[in-house]
């Protein structure tokens, strides 16, 4: 409300005033007589002598200036939000591809989750890229499906292979001792001899056919108390001439006694047949292979090594694994079967190799008590 009133000499403005030496006019906040915080300005009339004074209450004054405050403090925080809301959407439809390529990739690169496509809807660059990765998933896939055929073809070509060279051992063996049961100078006791040889091969084709066919879901074999020194001298019997047949010298080291463990005569013949076996064919003529026996505390250890060219050191944790061979021919299931058989009876098979000096095998198995066996027959 404008008033006209006299202003007392103690006014702020009218003090101001006089203490400006020039005319112009003065502006002040001030707090007047009434402890009313004001906004004055004041300006003299020089002809007239007087000075003029206008008052104002601040909070009226600066109400325009207070409301416009708040309408810029509004303003400015909706836009604020508004460019973080844009900037997440943006930042979302930028950050998403790239977290479901890295996802992606990783199913593909570390788990082996070739199935595992993206889908990616952007229609810029990141579409494209994902396409790409689908293209190149689908044909990791094809890629995969042919190295899985190439390996089929590679061990059906191993095994039609490897049949021959694995069987053609007890053939032959059949052979030698039929033709030889056929000669009259032949004794008595070699004609048994020659039988029996003739037996354990057939039995031991009909075992080899066995194991191919549960060569992945392998049967559980027999577990009876056997001699350990008789069932090694028995094979080392049957496969002496062999030896000697490739000038190689088969010599034997037993354990003194009876080394009884539980076993099957027929399964652990197989593992002897192929220790031995590979060791022949591993060793040069002049060379020889040395087969024992020994009493290791509760254990008992069969030790088969030879002097020949050994097996490289980045091959020697592979050779268990089925169809694996370390020779030209072979099917590659020699060891692999020897292991399960040693396995099922709570034994363990360890190799130890040097390049160019030798190969050594030894299998070891829980004693069992020589007493209780005695006993027992």
């Amino acid at each position: 409300v404008a008033q006209t009133r006299n202003m007392s000499s103690s006014n702020p403005m009218l003090a101001a005033t006089r203490e400006q030496r020039e005319d112009a006019p003065v502006a002040r906040e001030y707090v007047n007589e009434d402890g009313r915080r004001d906004l004055g300005v004041a300006a003299k009339i020089p002809a007239l002598g007087w000075t003029v004074v206008v008052e104002q209450p601040t909070n009226e004054a600066f109400a325009s200036a207070q409301e416009l405050q708040k309408q810029l403090i509004v303003a400015i925080s909706l836009a604020l939000f508004a460019m973080i809301a844009v900037g997440y959407a943006f930042g979302r439809s930028f950050i998403d591809p790239i977290l479901e390529l890295k996802r992606a990739t990783h199913d593909v690169a570390a788990r082996g989750h070739l199935d595992t496509r993206v889908d990616i809807t952007t229609g810029d660059e990141f579409a494209d890229l994902g396409e790409s990765f689908n293209v190149m998933a689908d044909r990791l896939v094809e890629l995969q499906e042919d190295l899985k055929r190439q390996e089929r073809q590679a061990i059906f070509g191993r095994m039609a292979a490897g049949l021959v060279h694995d069987l053609s051992h007890p053939i032959q063996n059949i052979g030698n001792s039929t033709r030889l049961l056929l000669r009259d100078d032949v004794d008595a006791e070699s004609r048994d001899m020659f039988r029996r040889t003739i037996d354990r091969e057939l039995q031991t084709l009909k075992r080899f056919m066995e194991d191919l066919r549960n060569i992945v879901k392998p049967k559980p074999i027999e577990r009876f108390a056997m001699d350990v020194n008789a069932s090694v001298a028995e094979m080392v019997e049957s496969m002496r001439s062999e030896g000697e047949r490739h000038g190689i010298a088969i010599e034997t080291q037993y354990a003194s006694g009876p080394l009884f463990i539980e076993g099957d005569r027929f399964a652990l013949g197989r593992v002897y047949r192929n220790l031995i076996t590979n060791a022949i064919q591993a060793t040069e003529a002049g060379g020889r292979i040395l087969i024992g026996t020994a009493r290791a505390g509760d254990h008992v250890e069969i030790t088969v090594a030879d002097t020949g060219s050994g097996i490289p050191a980045d091959r020697l944790s592979k050779i268990f694994d089925d169809f694996v061979t370390t020779k030209r021919r072979g099917l590659g299931l020699g060891l692999a079967i020897s292991k399960r058989i040693v396995e099922q009876l709570d034994g363990t098979i360890a190799v130890n190799s040097e390049v160019g000096r030798g190969t050594a095998f030894t299998l070891r198995f829980p004693a069992r008590d020589d007493r209780a066996q005695a006993a027992a027959s």
